[in-house]
């Protein structure tokens, strides 16, 4: 589908940075679980908002909720209602954009 849609080969070396450094089937495979039913950390939405955030409403909302400051709406929004990484794709359409 990457290859299709994108024109990445799954096992084209693309993703680098301070985080990881890897295959687009690597970053899929290792570092994002689409199923789990876990609620996501803060730091998670810190590093979609750095790497992913296309749109900077999102980037600067993925911040706050990911802040000292966001805590109590993290606390309501995504601890409460147990977003998983589904959820935040769904709630921050910029990153569903993301070039990578």
């Amino acid at each position: 589908m990457l290859k299709n849609n994108q024109s990445i080969a799954s096992d084209e070396q693309q993703m680098k940075s301070d985080h990881f450094d890897g295959t687009v089937r690597e970053a899929i495979t290792s570092c994002i679980d689409l199923s789990s039913t876990n609620p996501v950390q803060p730091r998670l939405l810190r590093g979609l908002a750095a790497q992913c955030a296309v749109n900077n409403d999102d980037k600067a909302a993925l911040e706050y909720l990911a802040s000292k400051k966001g805590n109590q709406l993290f606390q309501i929004m995504v601890q409460e209602q147990r977003w998983n990484m589904v959820d935040v794709l769904r709630n921050f359409p910029s990153l569903q954009r993301w070039n990578m």
